[in-house]
């Protein structure tokens, strides 16, 4: 990304943190009926584990909504085109295409913010999506997420298990 496209994008980013931190009331639902992942294509991890996930809170394949950044620019060449995104998604002055304003428009129960880097586009998506909880990693501004894990990025299978535990301790209370 250049370079001044990323101060006009740094700019949009700043301006909607401060918004969202002044207006930070959550709903929360009774039941998770949505997830999102925003996925960080640098890392890899397969996204079977996050239909498990919604499985074992009774949700089928089709409650599950991946979004994958990815560095590269041969964007019509990939498989899934409708779920990946790059740099060249975003405007000049941060302005999403189809495929983020798609994504960006449902309302998620929970979001995974699935990525370690502070990368502008991926933390764009993030603050621009419609969630009720949001998941990540310390490494990415603290005030995307909700749910802080101190987990590396590599061990997939500890973070859902971790996000699994939290969830059914946020969503269902200390009952047994």
């Amino acid at each position: 990304m250049n370079f001044l496209k990323n101060q006009f994008l740094l700019r949009a980013y700043r301006k909607e943190i401060s918004f969202k931190s002044v207006k930070r009331k959550k709903k929360f639902n009774k039941k998770i009926s949505s997830i999102g992942v925003i996925l960080d294509g640098s890392v890899f991890v397969p996204e079977d584990l996050f239909i498990n996930l919604a499985l074992t809170f009774g949700l089928s394949k089709s409650k599950v909504f991946i979004l994958t950044y990815s560095d590269l620019k041969l964007k019509e060449e990939l498989i899934y085109s409708d779920r990946q995104f790059s740099s060249s998604d975003l405007s000049f002055f941060g302005k999403f295409n189809n495929v983020l304003n798609k994504f960006c428009s449902r309302r998620y129960d929970v979001l995974i913010n699935y990525y370690d880097r502070n990368f502008l586009p991926m933390k764009l998506v993030s603050i621009r999506s419609k969630s009720g909880i949001n998941v990540g990693f310390p490494n990415v501004d603290h005030r995307l997420n909700d749910l802080i894990l101190n987990i590396d990025i590599s061990d997939s299978l500890l973070f859902l298990s971790e996000v699994e535990k939290y969830l059914k301790l946020i969503y269902n209370g200390f009952e047994k």
